[in-house]
């Protein structure tokens, strides 16, 4: 979708499919195997790193050091966007429900993942201490998915 606005992008996953289905959509994207946790571009490459439905998954320490590698990617004064779940009293048990039904179907240590990232307390506790301003937050799904676009501050000189 970026491509078809004119917007150049890179694209990473460690998942053959998911990277096969990059490539075949309307819009080709520039898409390479690689793990997010050591990502092979240099340090303050892109104005904007992207991670869409991949911090829940897994274990605490992996999303850390996803959100450590998003930094260190992220030019100064660039942004980071981020869509997953958040569940707080405000989303609506309905929309709660599925979502756990979603991540029970999964299964296996995916699920676990989800549960342990719930009770951590899900993204404001993987931003905690980051460089990070809030631009906007905008939720979907009855307030259980958001979509967070950060900021990264800018190193005082």
């Amino acid at each position: 979708m970026l491509k078809e606005h004119g917007f150049y992008g890179q694209g990473i996953d460690l998942s053959e499919a998911m990277l096969s289905v990059a490539r075949d959509g309307k819009s080709s994207a520039d898409c390479t195997l690689q793990d997010a946790t050591e990502v092979e571009y240099g340090d303050q490459t892109f104005d904007l790193v992207t991670t869409t439905f991949a911090l829940h998954e897994k274990r605490d320490d992996i999303s850390r050091k996803i959100i450590k590698e998003m930094l260190r990617l992220t030019a100064e004064g660039g942004d980071i966007l981020i869509v997953d779940y958040e569940l707080s009293k405000r989303s609506s048990k309905l929309s709660k429900a599925l979502i756990y039904m979603i991540e029970w179907i999964a299964g296996g240590e995916h699920y676990e993942n989800f549960k342990a990232y719930i009770e951590n307390g899900g993204l404001p506790s993987l931003l905690l201490g980051t460089p990070l301003i809030e631009v906007e937050r905008h939720y979907f799904s009855k307030h259980s998915i958001v979509l967070l676009l950060l900021r990264k501050e800018r190193e005082a000189k």
